[in-house]
């Protein structure tokens, strides 16, 4: 995967502030590199189970305000 393939991924991310949006001179969040494309389920945090949602593909260090990420085939 490419480096702006995978810079598409860090879109809704709280940390994609760090992917060069900031004039604190930071280029890259300190996960990126690391980084690795994983199916997940995105669960908001006020969503009781069962979580019946499809996983979709994020990357493994997505973080979004008010929601969770569970592993893709975890029902509950």
């Amino acid at each position: 995967m490419t480096e702006q393939e995978k810079l598409i991924h860090c879109i809704g991310c709280s940390q994609n502030f760090y992917n060069g949006n900031t004039r604190l001179g930071v280029n890259r969040c300190w996960s990126f590199e690391s980084a690795r494309l994983i199916k997940r389920k995105q669960v908001a945090l006020e969503q009781p189970p069962p979580w019946n949602q499809p996983a979709v593909p994020t990357l493994s260090c997505y973080r979004r305000k008010g929601y969770v990420f569970i592993n893709g085939d975890r029902k509950s």
